[in-house]
């Protein structure tokens, strides 16, 4: 199963235990591959070292977590994406959902797309509860 993570998924996933939390182990686990680019890669980065964050991810935690994506991860070249979205943002993760079965995300503008193409969006909880059945 090849799984694209937005870049809330990888922060929940740091700030506290939980679904998000769940997924990033069941990726280290190797069960689903990982789908990214690397400019999804630098936004994570560039978000987990946010100084709003800094007091509750320690710098061992993200370093662990983007050698966990540039290790296991199937990178892919990012498509133009045609689709409207509400929030620009959300582009660089749509512009590489092309290339995964699952795209999963907190963001409840990627959720109410439902599916792209024949990618399929999940919330972290309900994507969990896939994986566990899977």
């Amino acid at each position: 199963m090849r799984v694209l993570l937005d870049t809330n998924v990888f922060v929940s996933a740091l700030l506290r235990t939980g679904s998000s939390h769940a997924i990033v182990e069941a990726l280290r686990d190797g069960a689903f591959t990982l789908i990214t680019s690397e400019a999804l890669v630098a936004e994570i980065a560039e978000v987990i070292a946010r100084p709003k964050f800094s007091a509750a991810i320690s710098a061992d935690d993200r370093r662990e977590l983007l050698a966990l994506i540039t290790r296991d991860a199937h990178f892919v070249t990012p498509h133009p994406v045609t689709l409207h979205v509400r929030d620009p943002k959300d582009r660089l993760v749509l512009a590489c959902a092309y290339a995964a079965d699952i795209l999963v995300s907190g963001d409840h503008d990627l959720q109410v797309l439902r599916v792209i193409g024949t990618t399929e969006v999940l919330s972290p909880s309900r994507f969990l509860a896939k994986l566990s059945h899977h």
